[in-house]
C-alpha cells in the first residue's frame, strides 16, 4: 500500500501506544491504543502489519452519478488547501468514498477515466480504493496503479489522512496529528481525547522539541468534516483553570498543581463545545500576575507567554495571557477560551490586537471552573476573526436564559470624554474612525458624558474603586479556595505557608475581612452595578438603550515584560478617569467586547526599530445584551470597519 520513497521518509518510534513519525517531511503522532474506524476487508485484499499512510477522500455524488475529473481536482485540491495536517505525500494511498445525497442509494455511479489518471499523474497515487458501487475498469486506466474496488460504505463521510493497518480481517484506521512546536511559550502542554472522538478523557502528549519547547498535537480538520456539528473540526486551547478530564489543573500555580486532587470531570461549559465539535488541543498558561497600574508583577521569565508583536519582548497582560499569546501566534488555532473575572480577557486582547469578550454574568454554569469570585467570575474567547468569534460564541452561549431576544439595534453611542484631550494625534485619528463608522453604518448618534460625574452623583459616593474592586476579588478567591490550599499545605509541610506569589502571599497572610465587612462590600457592589446598569440603560426591544464606547489601553505603548522598561519612557497621555470602565462592566455583570481598530508606531527600547502596537476599543452593553453587540460587531464587519487580524508581528 505504500510506495517506496514514502516510506523512505516515513520512520518511527513508538512508545506506550503513542507513534512518532514523519510522512515527507512534516513531523507527525498517532495514538493507537484505539482505532477511530474499522474496515472489513475482503480476502483478496493483500495485507501488511506495518502502519501505512493513506487518505480518505468523500465525495458527493451529483444527480447524474458522474464523478469527473474537474469534480475530483476540486474536492482534491480543497482538501490540500484547507487541512494544513494533509500533504500531497498522504495521497500515495486513496480510498475514494461516494457520499450519497437523499434518495441517491439506487443511482448508478461511474468515475470517468479522466479522474483517476489525475489522481495518478498529478497525485501520484499508487494504490487506489474505490467503493464497489463505482463503476470503473481497471484496465482503462494507464501506469502502474493499484486499483482495488471494494465496499467502504463502513466509512461513510469520513475524510482526511490517517495510518492503516491490518489487524485480523479487518483494516484500522488510527488519527493523525501534525506536530507544532510552542515557540511563544503560551502552552502548557498538548493534548487528545483517548477515545478518538473527543469526548471523554484526554492525555497529555508530554513532548518537547528539540529547544525544550512544548509540542502540541493538532488533528486533520477534515476529521469535522462529517461531523453535525458547529463548530466541526475549531481548534481549541483551553486557560489552565477549566478542568478537563485526565488533564492537570494547576491555574498557573506549582503549589496548586501539586495540591490539587485529580480532576474527575471536564468543565460543563469545554464539555458544551466539545459536543459541538470543537477540538482542544492543549491548555495555556494561566499567569497569576496581572498588569497592576502600567507595570508587570512578575520577572521576564520564559516560564510566562510571550506576545508574538511587535519587538517580542511585550507583555501580554492579564491572567489569560496564554489564551492571548497563542492565538496571536499561531496561525493553526482557531480559538481560545479564557476567563474574565476583572479584565483578564480584554486586557489582552486590547494589547495583543484581538477579540476578545466578557458576557453577561451567569451564561452557564461554571462548574469545574477555578473561581475567583461568584460575583463576576465569566467564561469567553479570544478571536482572530469577527465573524469566527460570533458564530463560536452564539454557539456556545445558545439558550442561555441570561441572553436576551433583540428586535432592534440600539441607536446611542455613549462616550467618556474625560481621557480624549491629550491623547495623540494618530490614536485619535483611529478612534474617531472607529466612531464615525458607528455613525455612518450603523446611524448611531454619539454622545458625549462625563463618567466620573455621572458616577459620584449618582453613586452617591459609594462607587467602589478599582482598587476596592480588587481588594473584593482577593479575598473572594481567599474565601473560595486560598484557605483550604493554604491549610492542606500547611498540614503536608509542617506547618509552612505555601510558597506563592508576594503579593498573593501578603494579602493571604494578611488581616481577613469580617462577615459585616462582606455585607458592606456587597451593598456598595450592589449599588455601583445599579448605577452603572443605568448608565447604559435598558430597553424593551434592543435589550440595551445605548452602548458605552471606550478605547482600551492606550495611555502606554507597549507594555513591556519588565516593570523597569515601562518607567523608561513618559506615558502617551494620562488617565484622568479614577474609574474604569473593565471594573465597572465587572462589577455591573455587563456583556464587554473588545475589537481591535488598527495600530500605531512606537520606537521600541528593546530592538531600537519602529515597531507597531495594536489598538482595541471596548464595546459595553445592558445585561443580556450580548447577541445585540455581535450584531453590531458583524455589521462593521460586513462593512469592512473590522478586520481579521494576522498572526505575528503585526496584527494588520
Amino acid at each position: 500500500m505504500m510506495s517506496k520513497d514514502v516510506e523512505k521518509s516515513h520512520s518511527s518510534i513508538q512508545f506506550n501506544n503513542e507513534l512518532f513519525y514523519s510522512v515527507g517531511d512534516i513531523e507527525y503522532f498517532s495514538p493507537t491504543h484505539q482505532p477511530a474506524k474499522h474496515l472489513p476487508l475482503p480476502s483478496s485484499v493483500p495485507t501488511e502489519e506495518e502502519y501505512q499512510p493513506i487518505c480518505l477522500i468523500w465525495i458527493p455524488i451529483p444527480e447524474d452519478g458522474q464523478l469527473t475529473k474537474h469534480m475530483t481536482r476540486a474536492m482534491v485540491r480543497s482538501y490540500l488547501s484547507e487541512d494544513d495536517v494533509l500533504s500531497k505525500a498522504w495521497l500515495q494511498s486513496i480510498f475514494v468514498i461516494p457520499s450519497y445525497q437523499g434518495d441517491q442509494k439506487d443511482l448508478k455511479l461511474n468515475i470517468q477515466v479522466g479522474a483517476v489518471e489525475y489522481l495518478i499523474e498529478k497525485m501520484g497515487t499508487t494504490h487506489l480504493f474505490l467503493d464497489e458501487r463505482f463503476n470503473f475498469n481497471p484496465e482503462d486506466s494507464k501506469g502502474n496503479t493499484h486499483i482495488t474496488s471494494m465496499k467502504l460504505s463502513a466509512l461513510n463521510r469520513a475524510a482526511g489522512p490517517y495510518l492503516a493497518r491490518h489487524s485480523d480481517s479487518q483494516l484500522d484506521f488510527y488519527p493523525v496529528y501534525r506536530l507544532y512546536s510552542d515557540t511563544y511559550h503560551a502552552f502548557i502542554n498538548g493534548i487528545y481525547p483517548l477515545d478518538a472522538k473527543g469526548r471523554g478523557r484526554y492525555k497529555t502528549l508530554n513532548k518537547t522539541d528539540g529547544l525544550g519547547r512544548t509540542i502540541i498535537p493538532v488533528p486533520s480538520r477534515l476529521y469535522g468534516w462529517g461531523s453535525g456539528g458547529k463548530l466541526k473540526g475549531y481548534r481549541v486551547s483551553v486557560k489552565d483553570i477549566f478542568d478537563i478530564l485526565g488533564v492537570p489543573t494547576g491555574a498557573g500555580s506549582k503549589v496548586y498543581l501539586e495540591m490539587r486532587r485529580e480532576v474527575e470531570d471536564t468543565a460543563s461549559c469545554i464539555q458544551r463545545l466539545i459536543e459541538q465539535g470543537a477540538v482542544i488541543v492543549g491548555k495555556v498558561k494561566t499567569n497569576q500576575f496581572a498588569v497592576t497600574g502600567n507595570s508587570i508583577e512578575h520577572s521576564p521569565d520564559i516560564l510566562y507567554p510571550y506576545s508574538p508583536r511587535g519587538d517580542g519582548y511585550q507583555s501580554v497582560s492579564g491572567t489569560s495571557s496564554g489564551s492571548a499569546s497563542s492565538m496571536a501566534g499561531y496561525d493553526w488555532l482557531d480559538i481560545s477560551v479564557a476567563s474574565d473575572t476583572g479584565g483578564s480577557i480584554r486586557h489582552p486582547a486590547s494589547i495583543v490586537g484581538l477579540y476578545g469578550n466578557k458576557p453577561t454574568m451567569g451564561v452557564f454554569p461554571l462548574d469545574g471552573v477555578i473561581p475567583m469570585s461568584e460575583w463576576s467570575d465569566t467564561a469567553g474567547v479570544l478571536a482572530r476573526d469577527p465573524g469566527m468569534m460570533k458564530w463560536v460564541l452564539e454557539t456556545w452561549y445558545a439558550h442561555s436564559p441570561a441572553i436576551k431576544p433583540h428586535k432592534f439595534l440600539p441607536k446611542i453611542v455613549r462616550i467618556p470624554v474625560e481621557d480624549f484631550q491629550d491623547i495623540p494625534q494618530n490614536i485619535q485619528d483611529l478612534i474617531n474612525g472607529f466612531l464615525n463608522s458607528l455613525k455612518d453604518v450603523l446611524g448611531m448618534q454619539l454622545e458625549w458624558i462625563d463618567i466620573s460625574q455621572i458616577l459620584e452623583k449618582e453613586g452617591n459616593g459609594k462607587i467602589l474603586s478599582q482598587h476596592e474592586f480588587a481588594n473584593v476579588l482577593e479575598e473572594s478567591q481567599y474565601q473560595t479556595w486560598g484557605q483550604d490550599l493554604i491549610d492542606q499545605y500547611k498540614s503536608r509541610n509542617g506547618g509552612r505557608f505555601p510558597p506563592v506569589f508576594s503579593e498573593i502571599l501578603q494579602t493571604w497572610k494578611g488581616t481577613h475581612h469580617s462577615p459585616e465587612d462582606l455585607k458592606e462590600m456587597k451593598e456598595r457592589w450592589d449599588i455601583s452595578a445599579k448605577v452603572f446598569r443605568d448608565l447604559i440603560g435598558r430597553h424593551k426591544s434592543s435589550i440595551t438603550q445605548s452602548i458605552l464606547i471606550e478605547p482600551i489601553n492606550i495611555h502606554r505603548v507597549p507594555i513591556y515584560r519588565e516593570s523597569k522598561l515601562n518607567f523608561l519612557r513618559e506615558p502617551l497621555s494620562t488617565t484622568k478617569n479614577p474609574l474604569s470602565l473593565i471594573h465597572l462592566s465587572s462589577i455591573a455583570g455587563c456583556p464587554h467586547y473588545v475589537v481591535p481598530i488598527g495600530q500605531v508606531p512606537f520606537k521600541s527600547l528593546v530592538s531600537d526599530q519602529e515597531e507597531m502596537q495594536p489598538l482595541g476599543m471596548s464595546m459595553i452593553g445592558y445585561p443580556g445584551s450580548d447577541f445585540v453587540l455581535l450584531e453590531i460587531i458583524e455589521k462593521l464587519r460586513k462593512a469592512g470597519v473590522l478586520k481579521t487580524v494576522k498572526t505575528g508581528q503585526t496584527a494588520f
